[in-house]
């Protein structure tokens, strides 16, 4: 093979579904089979195991993060109304 000569496929099908489409070929939806995986349907009731660790994660990591960011966020606002004014923010 000399150099720089691209090397181009024999007699290569595509492979094809079971109804004779190509793969990525659209499909009608209704020739779409369904596997159970869709989203716009949850039959399945979130277990007590699955409630309490969504509860802990809400009480225990989210709740203190945001107040934190809360108090920090509003001293942030007043040290830069300090270096633009000079004084305490009053009400």
């Amino acid at each position: 093979m000399r150099h720089g000569a691209t090397v181009r496929p024999r007699n290569i099908t595509p492979a094809t579904r079971d109804d004779g489409t190509a793969h990525g070929a659209a499909r009608p939806v209704a020739q779409r089979k369904h596997d159970g995986n869709d989203m716009t349907t949850n039959d399945k009731e979130p277990t007590r195991k699955q409630e309490l660790r969504a509860f802990l994660v809400l009480t225990v990591i989210t709740a203190p993060i945001l107040a934190v960011l809360t108090v920090a966020g509003y001293g942030f606002i007043v040290w830069i109304m300090q270096m633009l004014t000079g004084r305490l923010p009053h009400g």
